[in-house]
């Protein structure tokens, strides 16, 4: 095997295959990233059993020829080379790089011993998606899943088809909630209700690589127990979650008794301000005091202090006195699209609603801290 290409382009297909190594594998071949030189393209491939990635880019290849390497060792050199373009070529056991005067040599694993990445067999649902879009529902709603896996299938976006042709995106840790849905689509030719569980950490990693600013379609294959990504020259396949994610229309309060408007970037700057705060107390806790004048919000510590701040807001309904995790609210604010955040509550013990006047397919659902 013999090819020579930018530097940046084989960079870049380095780092969008690697979301797919395995952090702590079983084996050498699954640190591994597969390399494939044929015709005038090279194809990379990282394969972690949960996670595959496929990425493809053109080269002048001179042999042909199979290789896997060391993924991370690989990308560390490769980011470090001098000049703008390089040469590869498999001499016996070693990759030897070469690049405006800087050479490395890596030993090479059996190219047999890879897991070669599947294809979805049989398609339950499948449909297209614009790019920008796709990274938009994935950065709003993959911060509300489950950290731990106790209860693994909290560790996913729920992918929701309903037999209207729309979709929805749902994501909890039992403690908050996120409603995102995004309208009608086109479908494949099986128009069923279904759901999927999609591993969060896999979808991190298909957002981090689409452009906010395309409007470029992802093609999404849905089987029984993988999902494909298919967009620009990358394909990505997941294994889905097992198990039945609860319906999380039960979650949403219908009527609420407390009303609030508040502008989105005043209510952050206040809740980062009073964050500093809440960091020294158990719970991450911010109190928040809603009354006709203002909401108040403090957060108290034994150790350190106090510290306050009032938000003007609109008000209607009952005054109330509430707690919350502070970074809890936090995190939907760093994804708010509207320059206004409707925040709707019951009780000083019941989940409050949080949604934007003009965006009605977003819903975030956050149960306060009793204190």
């Amino acid at each position: 095997m013999k090819f020579s290409a930018y530097k940046q382009d084989f960079a870049d297909a380095i780092n969008a295959a690697s979301i797919a190594v395995a952090v702590k594998p079983n084996t050498p071949i699954l640190a591994g990233i597969y390399i494939c030189a044929t015709g005038s393209i090279v194809e990379l491939q990282c394969n972690n059993f949960a996670t595959g990635c496929v990425v493809r880019f053109p080269v002048n290849v001179e042999r042909e020829g199979i290789i896997v390497v060391d993924c991370k060792r690989l990308k560390d050199f490769i980011a470090k080379l001098p000049d703008d373009t390089l040469t590869a070529e498999l001499k016996d056991n070693y990759l030897t790089i070469e690049s405006g005067g800087a050479t490395v040599e890596l030993l090479t694993f059996n190219a047999a011993d890879f897991p070669k990445i599947k294809r979805v067999e049989e398609s339950v649902c499948s449909t297209n998606i614009p790019a920008n879009d796709l990274r938009a529902m994935i950065n709003r709603t993959v911060f509300a899943v489950a950290a731990d896996e106790t209860r693994p299938i909290f560790t996913g976006i729920n992918f929701q088809f309903s037999d209207d042709d729309s979709l929805r995106l749902v994501a909890t840790n039992t403690h908050r909630l996120v409603f995102l849905g995004h309208g009608r689509l086109e479908l494949g030719e099986n128009k069923i209700t279904k759901k999927f569980a999609v591993p969060a950490n896999a979808l991190r990693g298909i957002a981090q690589q689409l452009n906010p600013n395309s409007f470029d379609e992802v093609n999404i294959v849905f089987g029984h127990r993988f999902a494909e990504f298919t967009f620009d020259n990358k394909f990505i396949t997941t294994r889905l979650i097992e198990g039945e994610f609860p319906p999380a229309d039960r979650v949403i309060p219908r009527e609420t008794a407390t009303h609030i408007k508040v502008g989105a970037e005043a209510f952050s700057k206040a809740l980062n301000y009073v964050a500093i705060m809440s960091k020294e107390t158990e719970s991450n806790t911010a109190i928040l005091t809603l009354n006709s004048e203002s909401i108040q919000i403090t957060a108290n510590s034994e150790q350190v202090g106090e510290a306050n701040v009032n938000v003007e807001a609109e008000f209607s309904g009952e005054d109330l006195r509430i707690a919350f995790n502070v970074k809890y609210l936090l995190d939907a604010l760093k994804n708010w699209d509207s320059p206004w955040m409707l925040l709707d509550f019951n009780d000083k013990h019941s989940p409050c609603k949080i949604t934007a006047p003009d965006d009605p397919n977003y819903i975030y659902v956050v149960t306060p801290i009793r204190t």
